[in-house]
């Protein structure tokens, strides 16, 4: 199975996204698709002989006027050896250096949004520094849905493995943590909105400038095919049903106002247009 590196750079009016691979992974493919087959999932994703799948590992460059936003962080740089092996990891913790060939120092972005906490989001939030652990961006506020920080900060047993204090404790231990509740604007083209389903407080992000929009989906569409098919639930998504019907609202919406989809994790289609062809939906991956 061949790591596939997608970065793709658009322009929503005033602007500029860059998708940004921090790596690759290996995951469960019941564990992305829920109770769908695999003789169905397999078709459009093939597993390996322990049943995974390749997963992309993105993160999201916003540049809004003088604004340097990013979003998500991937597994970050302070995993152990054996569960970089484990997980199949590639490459993960190379978002500092990427961002710097585009031009961009860890301590000039201003904001960093988190979709949700969960360590293939957050690892990156916080870097090793010799033993200190501090935020890898040192002068941004972190913003955080309030919902999703306290429920991270109380884990129970099914979200204490992925809710990891090292990737989260340091952010408010040196002052960037920022606390939003519920649609923000947080620029004037950029607005963290509510999406949940995957978490009760999960948020995907919208850039809108000139008529034009994109939305960041972060894990309520972690692949392009779970905005195709309302049915495909990842397992790992805490109110399967609640999830269903944000993804339906976000399709018809997507559709009606002609919205740039960006997907975190699929490892073929980066982003693209949602498309309904009697009655098929299906993703467009034409800047792909």
């Amino acid at each position: 199975m061949t790591p596939t590196r997608l970065e793709f750079q658009v322009r929503i009016g005033d602007v500029e996204l860059f998708l940004i691979s921090d790596g690759f992974a290996l995951v469960d493919g019941g564990g992305m698709f829920g109770v769908v087959p695999r003789m169905m999932w397999g078709k459009k994703h093939p597993a390996d002989d322990l049943n995974r799948i390749g997963m992309g590992v993105n993160s999201l460059l916003i540049r809004d006027g003088e604004q340097i936003i990013v979003v998500d962080a991937g597994y970050g740089s302070k995993l152990e050896q054996r569960t970089r092996k484990l997980m199949g990891i590639t490459r993960t913790g190379d978002l500092p250096a990427r961002l710097k060939e585009l031009g961009v120092e860890r301590d000039q972005v201003s904001l960093f949004i988190n979709t949700h906490l969960h360590s293939d989001h957050s690892g990156g939030n916080t870097i090793q520094e010799g033993t200190r652990t501090v935020p890898t961006f040192p002068q941004a506020s972190y913003l955080i849905q309030r919902g999703e920080w306290e429920d991270a900060n109380h884990p129970n047993e099914r979200t204490r493995a992925t809710y990891l204090p090292e990737n989260l404790l340091p952010i408010q231990e040196y002052h960037r943590l920022e606390l939003i509740d519920g649609d923000t604007q947080v620029t004037p083209h950029v607005r963290c909105i509510l999406s949940p389903g995957h978490t009760p407080h999960h948020q995907s992000i919208l850039m809108e400038s000139d008529g034009q929009k994109a939305l960041y989906t972060g894990d309520v569409s972690p692949f392009a095919i779970h905005m195709e098919k309302l049915a495909w639930v990842a397992a790992y998504d805490l109110d399967p049903i609640r999830s269903i019907e944000t993804r339906r609202r976000i399709q018809r919406w997507a559709m009606e106002e002609r919205i740039l989809l960006i997907f975190p994790h699929d490892p073929e289609i980066g982003m693209g247009h949602l498309y309904n062809d009697s009655g098929r939906l299906w993703i467009d991956p034409e800047l792909s």
